[in-house]
């Protein structure tokens, strides 16, 4: 089966190839042009497809550079759903993590840039960008996962490439994600690799830091949980939940990102027990049957809870208020009592730099 399987992803993996190497060539020679725009633009992109860190790292450097009191705005292509793009997962995870920052979500991003050029924005972040090529920007930073750097190093769809290695050539910075979960050895092949294509390119080092746990479904909150809360005196919202809740507990992961088991790993290092795993294809939407399906794992194997991603946790509470609306009650209604009963708690993490923060804010700055 194997066999035969290759026999068919051999010859489109040299044909994406092919294609590809008549779009770099375009670039590089001239054939197709790039737009400027007066405001600085900041691209944040990756080699592979999949959850590298992008997302994260564009919230980081928005709320850094809103911080420094200029005017900004991320431009993002969006995902899965054509008919209406402000729904789509990392726009609307964008919008609620960045209030007050604006956030264009548009496939045409020269189109964005300009809308956020006149309305006065200073700086753009151009969300997985490293691709988009049309647009100039000032800096290219790409974000690479130290769990998977490469896959097996073959391009789309024998592999994870979107790019050959060689292209990180033209990148300004590099960002590696996720080294607490790899060995210092296995970091510092990755990096031996890179420097190898580009040996003076900046490499940032940073980890994905657990900040607490919200319950997906509002109403499902169980009491022992409530015991915690009510222990709390930090002054975050009364639903947040300490991570030490899930310390010893038998607990599912429900996920549809491109690297579940980096996810898997995070949870595991904060003393949970994964009992059970519910991993979707990247970028998959919850239907009704995921939720009832989830709810009788839970049942089966008494799971203390499930435990998702902020980005799944996004497209389930959009589910979750389709079917209420359905039904007859509002999602917004204090008290509603939710149609779906699996517990779900979604994981809050922040970008915390451990090598090169100094130096990237000093590149920003003087652009």
């Amino acid at each position: 089966m194997i066999k035969y399987k290759a026999m068919f992803i051999n010859p489109l993996e040299w044909l994406y190839r092919g294609a590809w190497l008549l779009w770099d060539g375009g670039y590089r020679t001239g054939l197709f042009p790039t737009r400027k725009v007066l405001p600085k633009v900041i691209s944040v992109g990756s080699l592979t497809w999949g959850g590298s860190g992008k997302t994260p790292t564009v919230e980081y450097l928005a709320r850094g550079i809103a911080k420094r009191e200029s005017k900004i705005a991320v431009l993002s292509r969006g995902y899965g759903s054509p008919k209406d793009r402000q729904q789509a997962d990392e726009v609307q995870w964008l919008m609620q993590k960045l209030d007050g920052i604006l956030v264009f979500a548009d496939p045409d991003r020269v189109a964005s840039a300009k809308k956020a050029e006149k309305q006065g924005c200073q700086f753009l972040i151009l969300d997985d960008g490293f691709q988009h090529r049309r647009l100039n920007r000032q800096l290219d930073i790409i974000t690479i996962d130290a769990t998977d750097p490469f896959g097996n190093g073959r391009l789309i769809p024998a592999g994870k490439l979107r790019e050959p290695l060689q292209s990180l050539k033209r990148a300004s910075r590099i960002i590696l994600t996720k080294t607490d979960l790899v060995s210092d050895g296995k970091l510092s092949q990755i990096k031996e690799k890179i420097q190898k294509i580009i040996p003076w390119t900046p490499i940032a080092e940073t980890i994905y830091r657990p900040v607490c746990l919200l319950p997906v479904i509002l109403s499902e909150v169980r009491e022992a949980h409530e015991a915690e809360e009510s222990k709390k005196q930090d002054g975050r919202n009364k639903k947040t939940i300490y991570l030490n809740a899930l310390k010893d507990q038998n607990v599912g992961l429900v996920a549809a990102i491109g690297n579940p088991e980096a996810f898997k790993r995070t949870i595991e290092k904060l003393g949970a027990r994964v009992t059970q795993t519910y991993f979707k294809r990247d970028h998959s939407h919850y239907s009704a049957a995921d939720f009832q399906k989830m709810e009788a794992i839970q049942k089966k194997n008494s799971l203390f809870c499930w435990v998702t991603t902020s980005k799944d946790a996004v497209k389930m509470r959009r589910q979750i208020g389709q079917a209420q609306v359905e039904n007859g009650d509002s999602p917004q209604k204090a008290g509603t009592v939710p149609i779906f009963t699996p517990i779900i708690y979604e994981l809050e993490i922040e970008l915390v730099f451990k090598k090169g923060e100094r130096e990237l804010w000093q590149a920003i700055e003087s652009l």
